[in-house]
């Protein structure tokens, strides 16, 4: 078989296309070709427990501060009409669930972080209300109870939060003293307030000592502009608002303000009764009324 020159000058040029012989693109013959992937190897993010933590825990914040939480579907979230009503039914069985199969039950509620107050607000705080009126009313054992707590402030450090805050920190970078009062162990509403004061822009200093020297200690080397206190079951009020004014007297701020938390089941007292400003029963309103004291005096 003769070949005329014109075909053969075109056959030794390169193929800057990649196109094979018939004329469709594709690599080159002597290139190499993509190893085939094994079967059953892994790729997708759940696959990899590790890596997925890291991503939840430092891309996706991130991202939804950069962009903005996805969110709940349309009628899903909060304001939307199910919302109660699941949120209930999460809060009486999220105790007694496996750590990771609550998890999932929270991530489901909380796209992306979204819902971060609501979930504290309609979930974890009743379930917390739950289980201590159960130790109260019920006879529950201490050991349950202790540990049904201990989930639950599990799931709040691992609860995702796409950082939204609903108004301004304090002017000046505003700092906060926080005093545990539990016997035992940090309630849940006292972790909460925690986080909520930090996500706010607070600078925070943890106190978990019941000691009366402590809290004096802390309060008084560096400016504080806010304390607060935890009150639960455990307290002693008399004892209490002793430590309170001994706070006072040693803040190097003397315009020191005093918010204290309230989990007995009657209702809160007045603020003076207890020396302190104000007093709430409500953890997630705790940095607004935080705020509101500061910026007020």
């Amino acid at each position: 078989m003769v070949r005329c020159a014109s075909q053969t000058a075109a056959a030794s040029r390169p193929n800057p296309a990649g196109r094979n012989a018939t004329g469709q693109a594709g690599l080159p013959p002597d290139a190499p070709r993509p190893t085939p992937r094994p079967p059953g190897r892994p790729t997708a993010l759940r696959d990899h427990p590790a890596l997925e933590a890291v991503v939840r825990r430092a891309v996706v914040p991130r991202l939804a501060l950069s962009h903005g939480a996805a969110g709940p579907a349309p009628g899903e979230g909060p304001a939307g009409p199910a919302w109660a009503e699941r949120a209930q039914a999460l809060a009486a069985t999220l105790p007694t669930l496996e750590l990771a199969e609550a998890s999932r039950a929270l991530r489901l509620l909380n796209p992306a972080g979204a819902c971060f107050e609501a979930i504290c607000r309609d979930v974890l705080l009743p379930a917390a209300t739950r289980l201590r009126r159960q130790r109260r009313e019920e006879g529950a054992d201490q050991a349950g109870y202790l540990m049904g707590i201990w989930r639950l402030r599990m799931l709040l450090i691992g609860l995702e939060d796409a950082g939204h805050v609903s108004a301004r920190a304090p002017q000046g970078g505003a700092s906060a003293l926080l005093v545990a009062d539990a016997a035992l162990a940090p309630t849940l509403e006292h972790m909460l307030v925690q986080r909520l004061f930090r996500r706010a822009g607070w600078a925070v200093r943890h106190c978990g000592c019941r000691a009366d020297a402590v809290p004096v200690m802390a309060a008084g080397p560096e400016r504080v502009d806010l304390a607060w206190f935890s009150i639960d079951e455990e307290t002693d009020i008399e004892a209490l608002t002793h430590r309170v004014a001994q706070v006072r007297r040693a803040a190097c701020n003397q315009r020191l303000r005093i918010l204290s938390g309230w989990l007995l089941a009657c209702p809160p007292p007045p603020a003076a009764q207890l020396g302190a400003d104000a007093v709430t029963d409500d953890a997630v309103r705790a940095v607004a009324l935080a705020r509101e004291l500061v910026t007020l005096h």
